[in-house]
């Protein structure tokens, strides 16, 4: 049953994109062989499949690298979702917003927010923050007045 919802998941979000299988999943016929293809007893008959390397380009000319996998991948990958995610979400710590679904960046930097203003200034605090490359692209000046933050950090996070 998983299986089934795993694949027509799949197929709603990118089954008509092929990886470097070159198989899609857009009819019926295609969703019943995967059904058959996905069967733990022919797990180990299908060899792991190569990930499509495509180049996608950015903001300035730049370049971002994007892997395309397999259908097949794609299925077993939405399987385990299902079977995982369930137990851990409610084992994570809400204010965790990485790679969580229902949660965007715009979340995240409003919990910030919300924490910084409500901190006692007197009391020592940690907040860890993932934000690769965020400085390159914003004004620092931006950053101390909307959070209001000391000016002994600004040192730390200037050039």
């Amino acid at each position: 049953m998983i299986r089934f919802i795993a694949i027509n998941r799949v197929r709603l979000n990118s089954g008509n994109i092929p990886g470097a299988d070159g198989t899609k999943l857009i009819s019926d016929d295609d969703k019943c062989t995967m059904l058959k293809l996905t069967n733990l007893s022919n797990f180990n008959k299908v060899p792991p499949m190569e990930v499509l390397k495509v180049e996608i380009p950015k903001k300035y000319g730049k370049l971002r690298q994007l892997g395309i996998i397999s259908i097949y991948d794609r299925v077993l990958q939405t399987c385990a979702m299902f079977l995982l995610d369930p137990d851990y979400e409610a084992k994570f710590n809400p204010d965790i917003y990485g790679f969580r679904r229902g949660r965007t960046t715009l979340n995240a930097v409003a919990s910030l927010k919300c924490t910084l203003e409500r901190g006692d200034t007197r009391r020592l605090g940690v907040i860890l923050v993932d934000i690769e490359k965020c400085f390159d692209n914003l004004s620092h000046e931006v950053i101390f007045k909307y959070f209001k933050l000391p000016r002994i950090i600004k040192p730390h996070l200037e050039r």
